[in-house]
């Protein structure tokens, strides 16, 4: 089996609009986090400062399942992210082609209740302080 390289599975990724249409699970809710989903104004400044690299725009690909409630709250979010800044392109590819289910238990709750509140602010944070370590 060949393992294709990074570039040809970005490639073959889908924009998150796309993922989103093509949802069995949750798509509801993908569609109202993307809708909702904001970027705080000092994350659009410091990604967009990475703009226009020497070694071009910045591809991000997002392994993710459209049943995983972290992706559906973190996803969209740093979607918007790469919607607002020069240069940065996010693709979504299914992580596995079974969809394992995702156990409902206490702690997937209590994780599901920090997202809501959190709203993504966390981890768009942690994406721009990624991008910013990045040689350019």
């Amino acid at each position: 089996m060949n393992d294709p390289s990074l570039e040809s599975r970005y490639r073959a990724a889908l924009a998150l609009t796309e993922y989103i249409a093509g949802a069995r699970k949750n798509k509801g809710l993908w569609e109202a986090v993307y809708r909702t989903a904001r970027v705080e104004a000092d994350a659009v400044v410091r990604a967009s400062a990475l703009a226009g690299a020497p070694t071009g725009p910045r591809h991000l690909l997002v392994l993710s399942e459209d049943w995983c409630g972290d992706a559906v709250n973190a996803v969209p979010v740093v979607a918007r992210l790469a919607d607002e800044v020069p240069d940065l392109d996010l693709r979504v590819l299914a992580r596995d082609e079974k969809g394992q289910a995702l156990e409902k238990d206490e702690r997937y709750k209590e994780v599901r209740r920090w997202y809501a509140r959190d709203r993504g602010r966390t981890v768009v944070r942690e994406m721009v302080e990624l991008l910013e370590r990045v040689p350019r």
